[in-house]
């Protein structure tokens, strides 16, 4: 029966092709009582009124990386990002690459001590059935399980309750980093005790067995939002068009799709050791919109404020405050906590909607969500 259930899960991967951006759960709640959503297009103006979500911000194979991640990719990524002195960050890639590869039998092999070449076939037939067996080697297990799933339920409460005060804003003795890099670890153990349970005869080993995601709200809460911030369609394009890249690929051969897809992770990674921290000037505000006009999101719904009025010149490393739209009505603001002391704050005023929308629509890559063909119309593009 473990056989059968693998098989399927297998097969499930294989056929994944629409993989989505900016998942289809969170567009669902900008949808009018038909249950559809309506969406302008920047290009040209058009307002259009989609029969399904099937196919809002979406890309064919987005998180499949189909070509083996090499070495001198690897050494790349670690210059790019200058990961030589973070150990953690290094070990986490590691173990993401043997995933993504398909060298999961890499993580381990059994010792058998009474007997070398026994030891040596065991292991042989233990990787022949654990690597390269012709699994798409994608990403989106790891974001659908590892950030979707755990931002959920805490997604649904809030919507349910109106309210923050459930998620306690507070760091534990390890950084947000430190839970991000064991929590991709234990997946990569969590995936290969999956295979292994397909495998007749498999013994799972102890510290597989036990491998068990950590559950912390706060952190999974920020984690998805930094995750919608890096995984849109204008962060990858911007990865996979780098200059740097460019000029690189004049002198050796790199996959694009594989820089970008561990380049999101890297970047998600490291964004969390600038953000958030035990002395953080960061927090959550809820933003509740008791106004006749609802908040819009988009393609690239976690937006930084700063980035819609500073044009002139790059961003300095302080000037962040992002916006994440969380429904019609309510709005995620991560914000300098020294200006804030209540974690909710009531917007009664339709200018102050007009502020945080305008800037959802000049940070778009193209479309725009509403409930509301009206609200749409508000904000036809001249």
């Amino acid at each position: 029966m473990a056989q059968n259930r693998f098989l399927i899960y297998d097969i499930c991967m294989n056929n994944t092709k629409n993989n989505h951006y900016v998942p289809r759960f969170y567009l669902k709640k900008f949808c009018d009582i038909d249950n559809r959503i309506w969406k302008l297009d920047k290009t040209n103006n058009n307002i259009y009124h989609p029969e399904t979500l099937n196919s809002e911000c979406s890309r064919k194979n987005l998180y499949t990386v189909k070509n083996k991640i090499t070495k001198m990719e690897i050494d790349i990524i670690i210059k790019v990002f200058n990961l030589n002195e973070n150990k953690m960050i290094l070990e986490t890639l590691k173990h993401l690459v043997y995933f993504l590869n398909d060298e999961i039998g890499n993580l381990f092999s059994v010792k058998y001590s009474k007997d070398r070449e026994i030891e040596k076939q065991i292991n042989d037939t233990l990787n022949k059935g654990l690597n390269n067996n012709g699994i798409s080697r994608t990403q989106e297990i790891l974001i659908t399980e590892l950030f979707e799933q755990r931002f959920i339920p805490i997604y649904e409460r809030i919507l349910q309750t109106n309210s923050l005060d459930f998620i306690e804003q507070k760091y534990d003795e390890e950084s947000l980093t430190f839970y991000s890099c064991i929590n991709i670890t234990k997946f990569v153990y969590i995936y290969l005790q999956r295979k292994l349970e397909g495998l007749a005869n498999a013994k799972i080993p102890d510290d597989i067995q036990t491998a068990k995601i950590t559950d912390n709200h706060f952190y999974n809460f920020v984690l998805f939002i930094l995750l919608q911030e890096v995984r849109t369609y204008n962060v990858i394009k911007q990865l996979q068009e780098a200059p740097a890249l460019s000029k690189l690929k004049q002198y050796i051969d790199i996959n694009n799709e594989n820089f970008s897809f561990l380049s999101m992770i890297m970047l998600l990674l490291l964004f969390t050791e600038k953000l958030f921290f035990k002395d953080t000037a960061f927090k959550f505000i809820l933003l509740k919109n008791e106004t006749n006009i609802s908040f819009i999101t988009s393609d690239c719904p976690c937006v930084n404020i700063y980035s819609s009025f500073i044009k002139d010149r790059p961003l300095q490393e302080h000037e962040i405050e992002f916006l994440f739209p969380l429904s019609p009505k309510l709005s995620i603001l991560i914000t300098d906590k020294t200006c804030y002391t209540a974690n909710n704050i009531s917007i009664v005023q339709e200018r102050d909607i007009d502020i945080y929308n305008k800037t959802i629509i000049n940070t778009a890559h193209r479309y725009i969500y509403s409930n509301s063909n009206n609200v749409l119309q508000r904000y036809i593009l001249n």
